[in-house]
């Protein structure tokens, strides 16, 4: 099926900016009285309006322009509940589209929202001893250990209690709490109420879209046919239950843009009932079913959001088995037949489960796809029980989102979060504090190499600089738990979560079950690679001094390759080396343990490190200087928990086997990507690689990511990308066409081994 066209701007820029004024206006009209009131009213502002046309080829509706201003759990630049898009209004400026009147209209909007957005809101609370170990918000730009980052993200709605309750019921069920409700409970509830309103004007508004279409004579008669469909599902949305698959994959989707969820849960276990009953009665064929998941996954893809789009099939604790494996297998199939870069699709499978579904993934693997990511219930269940500190049974529950993180499905939260770079943790640790290259003060100054006269005074004071960071980290995201809970409800969010409703409280006001937090950690191999190496050539063997070290990191080995290359040779996590691989699980344990203890002193229930990625390797790489393991200025940092880009030099299994033997236990998500050679999918080697990754799996694995590809390819579509559109990779916690990626990402990915 080819692409759909990109989305119309419904908006000239005057209209756009009225729209601000006047989404502004409604904020400053309502936000003296309770957050829910107020953002039920800007919610009515922002929706329908916002809502863009069908164009031709579309299956559903649901096209979204995101405007200047706005309300969004996460609108695609760093930040989140109301807020402006001041990279927006940047581009207006340079490209000089804007007349004397709208600069002075988006000047006057931007020291409003300076001032009263949320990001701003919460950073207004912060004292002064996270402000001066968090100065930057920007890793993109900003070279720091730390930083803090502003998003709503992760959040897994219960999507079955939309499709089978409806909006009426939803109305009914919050009507039977309110009636027994005190003062603030009842303004909540009438914003629910409100936010119920506002998606049957959604509906409606496109219903009279769709009418307006159909008068139109030159229609194509197949795509008429597809509105027709797509008027009668609006129809029966817009108060009652999902009737129907069409009309489920419908309402889904218009939700998951209403509400900025970005994250699509268990999908089959809220979808897979439709879709058996319509082919049981013969309202649907599967022929017609797989097209529209396709016409589903093309309106996903459209929103572009491949940090996110997750959606999550198999697993334990689902109550019809029988009919959630067909649709999984319906899922796999439009996978195949789709080859998208989103929604990221991840099966979570288990002994016991239906291995057709298990060979379907993999065929979908071989053929490049690189979805589903294979998840082990086996091992991942008891490993979210130990670490989040709940039964096994809500367990079942959790959910990879994002980059690999994982919640409780509309039971938990895990973001907004932060960022700590190990790599550079040490890099100060090693001088004094500061920038190896610009001298800039970034850390505690404990000393410098020259002055811990052990490897095990260097190690104690990485791990207190460290210690330090993730103590303000914790405070940082629980002012935000607290703030932004202040600041907004997140009705659509409070809607479709556990306990909102019977509590009467918004998600973050006493809300949600399970308060959870997680820090982002990466340079995790590296920081190990490090010290594996300083032990060995300065501590150990003496064979490097601590001054010639320095001097080589500072000026990037220019004046001393060779010393380079003793580092580069000494050993690497990821080739079943015991010295290696035993300090990953030090440097491991100790980051992950620090921040699961951190959470003694927050109001959350959970704070959990995540060892994840999508290109900040790359991105954090560059602000990092030379580091010990041999790694240049500016390269990439390892990926997650994989070995450091070529290092794994002593054969698949051995790989295999390192990546194993860091705990699962007390984290929230860790993620390892792995490149395959095609001929390891051919008819004489799949079952030797199915076996393969048997063994990793009952060894312990928890989770592996693959991309199936040939060297040859990838070097002939950096010179000849136009040979290429289809070449799917997977880069960290996110899949892209590789012509697509930057160049500094595309050497990273041939960087990485090529097994087999």
């Amino acid at each position: 099926m080819k692409r759909l066209q990109e989305t119309v701007c419904p908006f000239s820029i005057e209209e756009e900016l009225d729209f601000s004024e006047k989404f502004t206006r409604t904020y400053q009209e309502n936000h003296s009285q309770d957050i829910s009131t107020c953002e039920a009213a800007c919610l009515a502002v922002q929706f329908p309006a916002c809502m863009c046309p069908p164009q031709d080829g579309d299956m559903f509706v649901g096209r979204y322009y995101s405007p200047l201003v706005q309300f969004s759990p996460q609108p695609g630049f760093m930040d989140m509940g109301y807020c402006m898009d001041h990279d927006k209004w940047d581009r207006w400026q340079k490209s000089g589209q804007l007349n004397r009147q709208q600069e002075e209209t988006c000047r006057r909007l931007s020291e409003f929202w300076q001032e009263n957005g949320t990001k701003y809101f919460i950073s207004s609370h912060y004292p002064p001893n996270v402000l001066q170990w968090l100065p930057y918000e920007n890793y993109f730009q900003d070279r720091a250990v730390a930083h803090p980052l502003y998003r709503m993200s992760g959040t897994h709605l219960d999507y079955l209690k939309l499709l089978t309750l409806g909006v009426d019921g939803l109305h009914q069920q919050i009507r039977k709490k309110q009636q027994y409700a005190a003062l603030e409970e009842n303004n909540f509830y009438q914003a629910l109420h409100s936010v119920l309103d506002t998606f049957s004007r959604i509906c409606e508004s496109y219903v009279d879209e769709i009418e307006r279409l159909l008068s139109q004579t030159d229609l194509n008669s197949n795509w008429r046919e597809e509105l027709l469909e797509t008027k009668r599902s609006l129809l029966q949305i817009a108060h009652a239950p999902a009737l129907h698959f069409r009309d489920a994959l419908q309402m889904v989707y218009l939700w998951w843009i209403y509400s900025g969820s970005l994250n699509f849960g268990r999908m089959d276990t809220y979808l897979s009932e439709f879709y058996v009953n319509d082919l049981s009665s013969g309202f649907l064929t599967q022929e017609r079913a797989l097209e529209l998941m396709c016409g589903f996954w093309q309106m996903i893809e459209l929103k572009n959001r491949i940090y996110d789009s997750r959606i999550v099939l198999g697993g334990k604790g689902r109550k019809n088995e029988t009919n959630c494996d067909q649709f999984c297998l319906l899922a796999i199939d439009t996978i195949r037949k789709m080859r998208t870069t989103a929604p990221q699709v991840a099966l979570r499978f288990y002994h016991g489960m239906d291995e057709t579904v298990y060979d379907a993934a993999f065929t979908a693997i071989g053929e490049g796809c690189t979805f589903p990511m294979l998840y082990n219930d086996d091992v991942n269940i008891p490993a979210v029980s130990h670490a989040f500190g709940v039964s096994e049974e809500i367990a079942e529950h959790y959910c990879p989102y994002g980059c690999g993180e994982y919640v409780l499905e509309h039971q938990s939260i895990g973001t907004p979060s932060g960022i700590i770079n190990l790599a550079k943790a040490l890099e100060v640790t090693l001088y004094h504090g500061k920038d190896l290259e610009t001298e800039e003060v970034l850390g505690l100054d404990l000393g410098g190499l020259e002055t811990y006269q052990t490897f095990e005074e260097l190690l104690s004071a990485y791990q207190r600089q460290v210690e330090h960071f993730v103590t303000v980290l914790a405070k940082m995201e629980e002012l935000e738990y607290i703030y932004s809970g202040r600041h907004c409800a997140f009705l659509c969010f409070s809607m479709l979560f556990d306990d909102c409703i019977s509590r009467g409280r918004p998600l973050l006001d006493g809300g949600v079950r399970y308060l959870g937090g997680t820090l982002e950690s990466y340079g995790n191999v590296n920081t190990a690679d490090s010290l594996t190496a300083i032990k060995l050539s300065v501590y150990d063997k003496k064979i490097i001094s601590s001054e010639n070290l320095l001097q080589a990191l500072r000026d990037n080995f220019s004046s001393n390759p060779n010393l380079r290359r003793i580092l580069t040779n000494l050993p690497k996590y990821g080739n079943e080396d015991e010295t290696a691989d035993s300090m990953l699980v030090t440097v491991h344990d100790h980051i992950c343990d620090t921040i699961k203890e951190s959470v003694k002193n927050t109001i959350m229930h959970s704070y959990l490190a995540v060892i994840i990625n999508n290109d900040a390797n790359t991105v954090l790489g560059h602000l990092t200087a030379a580091t010990p393991d041999g790694r240049g200025s500016g390269a990439p940092l390892a990926n997650a928990n994989n070995p450091q880009g070529g290092a794994d030099r002593s054969g698949l299994t051995a790989m295999l086997h390192s990546i194993v033997k860091p705990s699962i236990q007390n984290h929230a998500g860790s993620v390892q990507n792995l490149k395959l050679n095609k001929e390891m999918f051919s008819e004489n080697m799949i079952a030797k690689t199915k076996a393969l990754l048997s063994v990793y799996f009952q060894n312990g694995g928890s989770q592996i990511m693959i991309t199936v590809v040939s060297r040859d390819e990838m070097e002939d579509a950096v010179i000849h990308p136009e040979r290429h559109q289809d070449l799917i990779v997977r880069v960290g916690g996110f899949s892209a066409r590789f012509i697509e990626l930057g160049k500094d990402v595309q050497q990273e990915l041939l960087s990485r081994t090529l097994h087999g």
